[in-house]
């Protein structure tokens, strides 16, 4: 498993949809995007500048169960890709017994925002995780790369 760091949200340049850009914590030249709704983003961008909600956002509301039950959130995992959907799961321990609960990778991150609660993946799970330094010509040729390819590309010309 590789830990997974919120690097950036932007927006796609084909298709105008906001990404959240996860880098692995250990490299600097491999990136997980991950395509998500505008509200997301926004929510996103404002936890990462802490810029304060006038109303509770839903991540605030669950960290606020999850603390006033007694419970401890252990570890995020981004556990599967199906349809181009990503999974996850919230690891949660409550009065010794584990429980594992079903979420979205973009909004379970803004709970795990603290060293003693990483945000995991599977290398080998998610071939795309992208290496900015492997830019192999694919099938198609050169000028057809994937779309996460195509953005970890713009992130490392805009200085990311």
């Amino acid at each position: 498993m590789v830990e997974l760091v919120v690097h950036s949200v932007m927006l796609d340049p084909v298709s105008q949809m906001p990404i959240v850009v996860l880098k692995v914590k250990e490299s600097e030249d491999e990136f997980l995007p991950i395509w998500i709704g505008p509200f997301e983003a926004d929510s996103i961008v404002r936890h990462l500048q802490s810029i304060p909600s006038q109303r509770p956002m839903t991540y605030e509301l669950t960290r606020s169960i999850i603390e006033n039950l007694g419970a401890k959130l252990l570890k995020v995992i981004i556990s599967d890709l199906k349809d181009n959907t990503y999974f996850a799961e919230l690891h949660v321990e409550h009065e010794g017994r584990k429980l594992v609960l079903d979420s979205r990778p973009e909004r379970c991150h803004k709970l795990s925002h603290s060293p003693q609660c990483p945000t995991l993946c599977k290398r080998a799970r998610f071939g795309k995780i992208q290496n900015l330094k492997d830019r192999r010509p694919t099938r198609r040729g050169r000028r057809r790369k994937g779309k996460a390819q195509r953005v970890a590309r713009k992130l490392k010309t805009r200085g990311f």
